[in-house]
């Protein structure tokens, strides 16, 4: 059975979907030729001029999102939840470049109600650390994914505290890690801890051996 210009531009779109879900399985020019089909599609001129606008905005989102000048740029998406606290000031949750994202430092914020949780240090530590998880849940990410944090604390007598809450979050190929005592915290919090993590696939290799 022919294929139609809808069944067409479908399957490359799934096709190119399946490949940025891999990124080993994509090459540049194989996603390049998959916009290259869709602005074939959109120059045949038996494309029916009444063909709804859903299927020709597809076709041309394929056009503008897999352009050589497109490609050739990173990509910046901000990530957002509202299972997370919202922004507090002009900053985002989080950042996405390419596949490396930047979660801003992450209060001990109960997302409900916008307030510090009760409990001390130890509360407000594992409440950022459940709030960073939202965020890396809405990159379709985990603690796993994370290779460096700063934990900015109120003060630094804390650490062990905050250790032991920590720990309980990253058990294993340990992110990279700074912790500072600072002069104050927004909303009076005791801790606030960011993250820089990697989306997609990632391979642990052995550790080096110390010489």
């Amino acid at each position: 059975m022919k294929m139609t210009h809808r069944d067409r531009c479908e399957l490359q779109r799934r096709e190119m979907i399946k490949g940025l879900q891999f990124p080993p399985c994509t090459t540049t020019a194989w996603v390049r030729g998959v916009g290259a089909c869709a602005r074939s599609l959109l120059a045949d001129p038996a494309l029916p001029a009444v063909v709804d606008k859903d299927y020709r905005g597809s076709l041309v989102s394929l056009v503008v999102d897999l352009s050589p000048e497109t490609m050739s740029a990173l990509i910046r998406r901000v990530i957002s939840t509202a299972k997370a606290p919202g922004a507090i000031g002009p900053y985002s949750q989080a950042v996405v470049v390419d596949r490396t994202m930047y979660i801003s430092g992450q209060l001990g914020l109960d997302p409900a109600t916008g307030q510090l949780v009760t409990g001390g240090t130890s509360q407000e530590t594992k409440q950022a650390l459940i709030n960073m998880g939202e965020i890396l849940k809405a990159a379709n990410c985990d603690y796993n994914h994370v290779i460096k944090t700063t934990v900015l604390l109120a003060d630094i007598n804390d650490f062990n505290c905050v250790n032991e809450v920590y720990k309980q979050y990253f058990q294993s190929n340990f992110p990279a890690r700074a912790a500072y005592q600072v002069a104050a915290l927004p909303r009076g919090g005791r801790v606030e801890i960011e993250a820089v993590a990697i989306l997609g696939p990632i391979v642990n290799a052995p550790m080096e051996q110390k010489l």
